[in-house]
């Protein structure tokens, strides 16, 4: 549970709209429109890092006239499901998840059941990860089951496999091994985590140039790359038609992408900046798609 007696606050005069409180912002609680900073109330958990990147000091922390009180409710969600996401994620339902906040593991399990599918969602439904954000990310993303890596600028079959490779522990990969870390929970239960460590896994590869798009179908038939992945503006950019994404040498690129995935069973994927692109990109034959912008 987090109480959020505090706001974030822009002085518009000046503010100058560069939007680094915008990146830094864990909740997307501050956005520039019109070149200006705004804030929104409710989603503003006064975490303070917009203060922190602002320049020009145009951001500042003001009381809330009402507290915003953000709690997960454990009772109301299942026990037994909330005791197998946290034996899944190695750890205690009464673990302590988020020492900033307070929260425990079963908060954020109760969230993860209760439809939360990100890190930000679940920092607005339990307060985990608006304080520092250090030391409970990797927990949450445990708990989320995050197994998947996306490689940017894979431009030939032999980067892919290099990637797929960095991926596995040996004899399958090159992956280096320690199981004393604190990442590895100081050895406790880790055989169970590395007899199934070479399957549990999402290689991502990004195809970001014209070189990329040539070797599509080579990069596509590597043995554990899952997804072709567009990045539209590195690709726009490499095609000289920077985020024309209806021009024909960028259409052609596409089609071809998702060609190279339908022959051999990967998926196809891009970024999209809008909701409303969603149903032409599904058209396309993409189906793993990001939102943001």
């Amino acid at each position: 549970m987090k109480i959020v007696n505090f706001l974030s606050l822009v002085d518009r005069d000046k503010c100058i709209g560069d939007r680094l409180c915008e990146k830094a912002c864990p909740t997307s609680a501050i956005k520039v429109i019109e070149k200006k900073a705004r804030v929104d109330e409710e989603r503003c958990v006064a975490c303070t890092k917009c203060v922190e990147v602002c320049c020009e000091n145009a951001v500042s922390m003001a009381p809330r006239e009402h507290p915003l009180n953000i709690f997960m409710n454990t009772e109301a969600a299942d026990q037994a499901e909330i005791a197998d996401l946290c034996a899944n994620a190695r750890c205690s339902p009464d673990q302590l998840y988020c020492a900033c906040t307070g929260t425990l593991a079963r908060e954020v399990a109760a969230a993860i059941l209760a439809g939360a599918e990100s890190p930000e969602d679940i920092i607005l439904m339990t307060g985990a990860g608006s304080g520092c954000g250090i030391y409970c990310m990797g927990a949450i993303f445990t708990m989320f089951k995050a197994a998947g890596i996306m490689i940017p600028m894979v431009n030939t079959p032999e980067e892919a496999e290099q990637a797929v490779a960095a991926m596995r522990y040996p004899p399958e990969g090159i992956r280096g091994m320690t199981s004393g870390s604190r990442a590895a929970d100081y050895g406790f239960g880790f055989p169970d985590y590395y007899a199934r460590a070479n399957q549990d896994l999402l290689t991502v590869c990004q195809i970001e140039t014209k070189q990329g798009v040539e070797n599509a179908e080579a990069i596509a038939a590597v043995d554990g790359v899952d997804v072709l992945f567009i990045g539209p503006s590195d690709l726009t950019l490499n095609l000289g038609c920077y985020k024309k994404l209806d021009h024909p040498e960028f259409r052609k690129c596409l089609q071809r992408i998702v060609a190279a995935c339908r022959s051999t069973g990967k998926q196809g994927g891009i970024l999209l900046g809008s909701p409303t692109d969603i149903p032409g990109a599904i058209d396309d034959g993409l189906t793993f798609i990001a939102l943001g912008v």
